[in-house]
């Protein structure tokens, strides 16, 4: 399968988790495109240990590196033809709502490691219901975040896991 994946750098000095799916993923012989918006040197474990992975990082400079940053999202989508779009974080959701103007042409997972608890952040939070609801997966680290995520939502119960 080919993916792209969309996600937080992961440097040698962040935590991994993160970036585990892509290396699950890529492990299982996917070609998976790893992009992230950010000002990290890739993990030398992430490029190293999963050959499959194409690590791609736009550096964060300004408010106009992040509509650099959804060209590229974009342009990467249009000519790699992916199977799937995992992303990877509601931080990331800003980037992929221009999805819901399209048809779907590939599986969209969106993997949440803490749902966002209601109030916190207005703009991520509305960001992330409405991909949410657009994905055909969501999956969440926690069981309880997962039920109240779906609940919250209202998103269909069987597309809301957690792992």
């Amino acid at each position: 399968m080919k993916i792209v994946f969309l996600c937080y750098p992961t440097s040698n000095q962040t935590a991994p988790h993160q970036a585990m799916a892509a290396f699950a993923l890529a492990r299982l012989e996917n070609s998976v495109t790893y992009l992230a918006w950010g000002n990290d040197l890739p993990a030398d474990w992430l490029t190293e240990c999963a050959k499959g992975i194409k690590y791609k990082i736009y550096p964060k400079r300004s408010w106009l590196s992040a509509f650099r940053f959804l060209a590229a999202v974009a342009r990467t989508l249009i000519l790699a033809r992916p199977d799937c779009l995992y992303v990877q974080g509601a931080h990331q959701t800003p980037f992929v709502l221009w999805l819901l103007c399209l048809p779907a042409r590939f599986e969209v997972v969106y993997h949440t490691q803490d749902y966002l608890d209601p109030g916190q952040n207005w703009f991520y939070e509305t960001c992330e219901r409405l991909f949410a609801k657009y994905a055909d997966w969501v999956i969440s680290n926690e069981a309880n975040r997962a039920r109240f995520m779906a609940s919250s939502y209202r998103l269909i119960r069987n597309k809301c896991v957690s792992c």
